[in-house]
């Protein structure tokens, strides 16, 4: 590989985050190296080079975008409080296994059980229990635990019983605090994952034979103003697929790239705010109902040579006032502009002799009735 594995960075316990990487990674054979990610391959922890269309490692089977969100600053300071919050409820399991073995061994040692209890994570009480402790005999793990009291008390908060009630309430705001970070954190890196890697712009894609296509899009963070771009993860926008941008009521305009081809049926379906639309000269198909409903829709220019103009393609675009052809169109299937009560103007760059007699089909009397100007320059 080109990559040599010497170049990478390895995953040593001298690291920062080395407990938890290692902890995460545990499922996962060979986890040597941290990941690399560039623009045309990615290097798995196993040191395995991958092309950037690659989902998983081709050696180790690792997901890719399982590997970013491992090794996010943000996602380990995330596993790093859960386990001091898993540390902290274990050894404060251990002090109750420990004073119930004391109760079932000496009487006395109740009082003290019950002081912990009472005014636990005091400094003064974690003291208490230390020096009573050292005064039991015949219990062999005595000094042992009185030590552990002591060590405990170092760290423990200071208050007194006036103000118990006041530090377990603040007890309880911290853990809720804790709690409320972490989901935050939590939905913060699914929000950056989903739109650095799944759907910038609000835009969704799938990737196929090396080419991209437009699957959806999500309004709420893609906005009114759409601009296509020429390529997602190296790969050339080639289609607009089916309902991609359907039902994107507040939708005013969309740019299309020039390496876009085909626009799928239903692409721009019932876009109601969509006020103008330009199709490239790289578009050669249109399907049916495209922009069907889009009733805010004023002008229409097509560039390229779209010889049908598909079923319902402008179905009910009844704002629809003109329409531009670069060239002439073969076919009107039915339906194709029904209910455009206000197309007026249709302007043809060409003369008549090239425009010909294109083929309308039945439900298109708009079309028919429209004022017909050839050798129209824009």
């Amino acid at each position: 590989m080109d990559k040599n594995k010497e170049d990478l960075k390895k995953i040593s316990s001298d690291d920062e985050y080395y407990e938890e990487i290692k902890e995460l990674c545990q499922n996962m054979p060979r986890s040597e190296f941290y990941p690399v990610f560039e623009e045309k391959y990615w290097v798995c922890t196993c040191g395995c080079k991958n092309s950037v269309d690659a989902d998983t490692c081709t050696v180790c089977a690792v997901g890719a975008d399982k590997l970013r969100l491992i090794f996010s600053e943000l996602f380990l300071m995330q596993k790093r409080n859960e386990n001091t919050i898993r540390k902290r409820v274990s050894e404060k399991r251990k002090m109750e296994e420990d004073a119930e073995k004391w109760r079932r061994i000496d009487p006395e040692v109740e009082n003290i059980y019950q002081s912990a209890k009472d005014f636990e994570g005091t400094r003064d009480n974690y003291l208490a229990a230390a020096k009573k402790l050292e005064t039991i005999s015949g219990y062999k793990d005595a000094s042992e635990l009185a030590e552990r009291y002591r060590e405990l008390a170092e760290s423990a908060p200071i208050y007194d019983v006036k103000t118990r009630k006041a530090m377990r309430e603040k007890k309880v705001k911290k853990i809720f605090g804790i709690s409320l970070i972490s989901l935050l954190a939590a939905l913060f890196i699914f929000v950056i994952a989903y739109f650095t890697l799944i759907a910038p712009r609000g835009i969704r894609y799938k990737i196929e034979n090396g080419e991209a296509t437009v699957v959806s899009y999500d309004m709420f963070f893609g906005g009114k103003h759409v601009k296509i771009p020429e390529k997602y993860l190296g790969k050339p926008v080639s289609a607009i697929g089916y309902e991609a941008f359907k039902d994107s009521s507040a939708l005013i305009s969309v740019e299309i790239p020039s390496t876009v081809k085909k626009i799928d049926a239903g692409a721009f379906g019932n876009c109601k705010a969509l006020k103008e639309i330009i199709i490239p000269e790289s578009v050669s198909y249109v399907g049916s109902s495209a922009f069907s409903t889009c009733t805010s829709l004023k002008r229409v220019e097509i560039r390229g040579t779209i010889e049908v103009i598909e079923m319902m393609a402008f179905f009910e675009c009844d704002h629809l006032a003109e329409i531009t052809f670069e060239s002439a169109p073969v076919r009107i299937e039915q339906l194709a502009f029904n209910k455009c009560s206000r197309l007026r103007d249709i302007r043809f760059s060409g003369n008549q002799e090239q425009w010909g007699s294109p083929d309308v089909e039945s439900g298109n009397d708009e079309f028919i009735a429209a004022k017909l100007s050839f050798n129209y320059q824009k």
